[in-house]
């Protein structure tokens, strides 16, 4: 039995323009007269997230940062940092590659170079402190949780980097959130693990969860979950892997499949 449903946000629950699934908060709300919880998996950050948070009523703990953070009624739970040594290290690769970046730490946000992705995504960054990033900073002793790429302007570069990244930080993950974009977190800071602790808070097995999703981000807890579903919108090798596919992103997927599966 299903007990709980996570959800991806950018590209599952929200359509291209970035707008919700219009019919998912009437949804949640008869799944919780179900007994049955819901909650958000996003690579955002809790200040890009929190406002769908209180949107669509989630009270249970939530995910952000590709799971470098967990929350719970927007106070943090737990943070789950990359290897200090290796900040400076990767910082000077997105500089030497000219790749547009942010850098989300405990202490500071840094911000180089500008993209269509960070202008429309990120300009509520700028009201909790991002900074130009300055070279001459030693960022070793900073606790950071993420760091997101955009390789836009330089998409042949991709693969260059990331052969090097792997051989100056095999102690990381680097993976694809959307098209072009990257995030860079600690090893351990996956969707799926991060889950994995909102169910043990819960005291759900993962065999009674349900997750939704559509990037390469979204693996680990799609294969971890005991029922998955991809959305149409995802590559073929995210379909492959999950057990259902919905509607796409742009036409109410989530919540489409939710009310026929469950009878809503």
């Amino acid at each position: 039995m299903i007990e709980l449903i996570a959800c991806d946000l950018d590209g599952t629950v929200l359509d291209d323009r970035k707008r919700p699934d219009t019919k998912l908060l009437e949804t949640i709300r008869k799944l919780r007269e179900k007994g049955i919880k819901f909650t958000f998996v996003s690579g955002r950050n809790e200040e890009l997230l929190s406002q769908l948070i209180d949107e669509f009523e989630v009270s249970e703990p939530y995910v952000t940062n590709n799971g470098g953070n967990i929350y719970q009624n927007h106070q943090l739970i737990e943070s789950d940092y990359l290897p200090g040594e290796y900040n400076n290290v990767i910082v000077k690769m997105l500089t030497d590659y000219d790749i547009a970046f942010r850098f989300f730490a405990d202490e500071v946000y840094y911000g180089f170079k500008d993209t269509d992705f960070f202008r429309s995504r990120m300009p509520l960054l700028k009201n909790f402190g991002l900074k130009d990033y300055d070279p001459s900073i030693d960022l070793s002793q900073m606790r950071v949780y993420k760091i997101t790429c955009d390789f836009a302007d330089h998409a042949d570069r991709i693969e260059s980097f990331i052969a090097e990244l792997k051989r100056k930080c095999p102690k990381m993950t680097f993976v694809k959130a959307e098209t072009n974009v990257y995030c860079a977190n600690s090893m351990s800071a996956t969707k799926g693990n991060a889950l994995r602790k909102i169910c043990d808070l819960l005291k759900i097995d993962p065999s009674e969860l349900m997750a939704f999703g559509d990037n390469g981000n979204d693996l680990s807890m799609l294969e971890m979950a005991g029922i998955s579903v991809a959305m149409d919108n995802s590559s073929d090798d995210i379909k492959e892997k999950c057990d259902f596919v919905c509607k796409d992103n742009n036409h109410n997927g989530v919540s489409s499949f939710l009310i026929d599966y469950f009878k809503l």
